[in-house]
């Protein structure tokens, strides 16, 4: 192609990007790269590009891309061939895995009950986080590892671990071994906040990090137990990275050491790996 010709071309894709901004056909073998970065880009037919694709909004018929498709805003596509693709809002009709199998990686979200897979296995695995340990101290044998035994008891005789006269200032923890092959953590469960509490912090830390804490207040606490002591169930769930066979867990407070006169306890710990 003559250097003439190559500007009248380029000429004519600039000023369909600049004034229509709709192209009827468009096949790219010659330049790396065609970006709309202010526009929306409209192809009323086939659209094929050989190289890397740039724009906010795309809307076509039918779109294949030897190469990588970003688009910061959203997609239109009746069919869609590409190895990569990289957008916050897709709307596609039909999704056909290349090797029989699509995997996400991520919270799905379905919002049409009636989705199913053509095939009789279904195609659509999802990574689920699956579940490694489960204590509610309802038995004494459960209590292997942690750093303190002492179970406490609400009104309705619900087991937990630590309470009144039990922990407040010191910190509970336990090391969780022999953790299977893993990318994410997540831990999860039920922190109790006990008696006099004005202000204080509950806390979790994750290897001597703290990946959750939370005020508590006695004038807001709901329940009363036995003892007449108010207390408040506070819920936490934290995921993290994390890729090692091992990890130490450590639940404390910000308290003083009368724990006779306010305390923490906790109940109902799970521990998830994906």
């Amino acid at each position: 192609m003559s250097l003439f010709f190559l500007l009248i071309f380029l000429l004519k894709i600039f000023f369909c990007l600049e004034n229509s901004n709709e192209i009827q056909k468009l096949k790219m073998k010659n330049f790396d790269e065609l970006k709309s970065e202010k526009n929306s880009l409209k192809i009323n037919s086939d659209f094929e590009i050989f190289g890397t694709l740039t724009t906010e909004k795309l809307t076509t018929k039918n779109l294949e891309i030897n190469g990588d498709l970003k688009i910061t805003e959203e997609a239109k596509v009746d069919k869609m061939k590409i190895s990569k693709l990289d957008t916050n809002f897709a709307t596609v009709k039909k999704i056909i895995p290349s090797n029989g199998v699509l995997t996400i990686k991520g919270n799905v979200i379905l919002t049409d009950k009636n989705i199913k897979s053509e095939k009789k296995n279904n195609f659509l695995q999802i990574e689920k986080w699956k579940l490694f340990y489960f204590n509610d101290f309802e038995s004494a044998e459960n209590l292997l590892g942690w750093s303190s035994k002492i179970i406490g008891k609400n009104l309705e005789n619900n087991n937990f671990l630590g309470g009144k006269c039990a922990l407040s200032e010191k910190e509970l923890t336990k090391t969780f071994k022999k953790l299977p092959n893993h990318k994410k953590l997540r831990i999860k469960g039920n922190f109790l906040m006990i008696g006099d509490w004005n202000d204080e912090k509950g806390y979790l830390k994750i290897n001597n990090e703290i990946k959750w804490s939370k005020k508590g207040n006695k004038k807001y606490f709901e329940f009363n137990s036995k003892n007449n002591d108010k207390f408040n169930i506070v819920n936490f769930d934290v995921v993290f990275e994390h890729f090692h066979d091992e990890v130490n867990v450590a639940f404390g407070s910000t308290l003083d050491e009368n724990s006779c006169k306010h305390s923490y306890a906790i109940d109902n710990i799970q521990v998830y790996v994906k």
